[in-house]
C-alpha cells in the first residue's frame, strides 16, 4: 500500500474507531481488514501504528487491545482514564469531585464485587454487595438517573461486563456476571487493589493484588 493510501486509511480507521468509541463496542479486526484494507489486509499492523499516531497526537486517545477478544481494539482516553483514578474516594465522595465519576465509581464497585468472587458473581449477590456497600435501593433510581438493572445492562453493552446463564441444579436458570473486554484495558488490577483496599480499611495490598490476579487470569 502506497504511503498516501495509508494517510487516508488511518484518517478513515481513526474515524470509525471514535465513532465506535461513542457507542462503548469493540473495534474488530476483521472487519477493519475487509473494509479498509481490502487486497491489503497484511498491513493491518502498520495501519494500526499509523492510526494510533494520529489519535494521540489529535486527542489523547489510543488503540489498545483487549485482553479476551484477541481480535478486537478498544480506543481509550489516557486523560480521561488518570480521571477515573480519582475514584479512590467512596462512591458518595466522588459525586463531588467531576459530573462523571459517581457512574465510574458504581462501575468500580461492580467490578470490584466481581473479581472478588472470582470473576463469577451471580444476579443476587451482586444486588445484596451493592446494596450494603452503597446503601442503595436496586429497584430504585440512582443519583445519575438510572436503577441498578439498567446500568447493568448498559454494562454489558459496554464491554466492561459479559453475563452468563447458568442452571443451577433443581433451580433456574441463574444469571451470572464476569468481566468484559474493556475493564481489563480500563481497570488495571494494580489499582483495583488499592480502591479495595480503600474501601474495606485494609493494608493488605499485596494479598488482593494477588487474588485478584488469580481470578482474573483464570478467564
Amino acid at each position: 500500500m502506497a504511503n498516501e493510501d495509508y494517510e487516508d486509511t488511518s484518517i478513515a480507521f481513526a474515524r470509525h474507531a471514535i465513532f465506535l468509541e461513542n457507542k462503548k463496542q469493540l473495534i474488530k479486526k476483521d472487519i477493519i481488514r475487509q473494509t479498509l484494507l481490502k487486497d491489503h489486509r497484511g498491513s493491518f499492523d502498520v495501519l494500526v501504528d499509523e492510526t494510533n499516531r494520529k489519535l494521540k497526537e489529535t486527542f489523547g486517545f489510543e488503540l489498545v487491545k483487549a485482553d479476551k477478544k484477541k481480535n478486537s481494539f478498544i480506543l481509550i482516553n489516557r486523560e480521561s482514564a488518570e480521571y477515573a483514578e480519582v475514584v479512590q474516594e467512596t462512591y458518595k465522595d466522588a459525586k463531588n469531585l467531576y459530573p462523571f465519576l459517581p457512574k465510574v465509581g458504581l462501575i468500580s464497585f461492580i467490578l470490584a464485587f466481581v473479581a472478588l468472587n472470582d470473576n463469577k458473581l451471580s444476579q443476587g449477590e451482586l444486588n445484596k454487595s451493592l446494596e450494603d456497600a452503597l446503601d442503595i435501593n436496586i429497584s430504585q433510581d440512582t443519583e445519575f438517573g438510572q436503577k441498578i438493572p439498567e446500568v447493568l445492562t448498559d454494562l454489558i453493552k459496554q464491554n466492561y461486563l459479559d453475563r452468563m446463564k447458568i442452571k443451577d441444579g433443581a433451580i433456574d436458570d441463574q444469571t451470572y456476571y464476569s468481566w468484559g473486554a474493556r475493564a481489563y484495558v480500563e481497570y488495571p488490577i494494580d489499582k483495583l487493589a488499592h480502591f479495595i483496599a480503600m474501601v474495606y480499611g485494609s493494608e493488605n495490598i499485596e494479598e488482593i493484588q494477588e487474588h485478584l490476579h488469580s481470578a482474573l487470569q483464570k478467564q
